[in-house]
């Protein structure tokens, strides 16, 4: 029968769990806000490439003797639960609190504008809050969609960024070559997120 000092796990731990997060560091969930799917996808990619990594670790420097594959095993499986149910938690707090929202501008007010803006809205726990939209159109000018005002015209970015307080702004395209119905291309500037979303009709 195999045991496995608690000993062992006190001294190597650390270091399984400080490459955890240097992976997750590297698939930027430190640093950018993505949509839930894609932080989940990013999450279980981090998890696994860690989860393989530890493996090998532990047969290279021959302590797989010492300590337990399926403790392994166990941690990696229970991390991709734990991972995105911990974030999303925490970021629920954050937002209650309003340490997490970031104030965003929209460029565009037509259609594609307000599919935006519904994106954003179903993904709240990425923190962001629309606070206008800027279109050179100057019928929309001063209307409402969704809630959101038409604050002004694009070439008066600057000066909404200051007044708002703004902290990214979203150009959007819709791609609809090679996409069939199309795809939606939100492009947060400043904070460098870029979201790639299927465009719903």
């Amino acid at each position: 029968m195999w045991t496995f000092p608690f000993s062992t796990y006190l001294v190597n731990y650390p270091y399984f769990i400080g490459l955890w997060v240097v992976v997750l560091a590297y698939e930027r969930l430190y640093t950018k806000r993505f949509a839930f799917g894609e932080e989940v996808k990013r999450l279980w990619k981090g998890a696994t490439i860690s989860f393989l990594i530890v493996m090998a670790l532990t047969f290279a420097a021959r302590i797989s003797m010492d300590v337990s594959r399926t403790v392994i095993v166990l941690s990696w499986a229970l991390s991709l639960f734990l991972l995105p149910a911990f974030r999303l938690m925490v970021k629920k707090i954050l937002n209650k609190v309003g340490c997490w929202q970031r104030n965003m501008l929209i460029l565009g007010a037509g259609r594609t504008g307000e599919m935006v803006l519904g994106r954003v809205k179903e993904n709240k726990n990425m923190g962001y809050e629309p606070v206008g939209f800027l279109d050179d159109d100057e019928a929309k000018l001063g209307k409402t969609i969704g809630g959101v005002k038409v604050l002004g015209k694009l070439s008066e970015i600057k000066s909404w960024v200051k007044e708002k307080k703004v902290g990214d702004v979203v150009i959007q395209f819709l791609l609809k070559k090679d996409y069939g119905k199309g795809r939606l291309l939100l492009i947060f500037l400043n904070s460098g997120v870029c979201i790639l979303m299927r465009r719903k009709n």
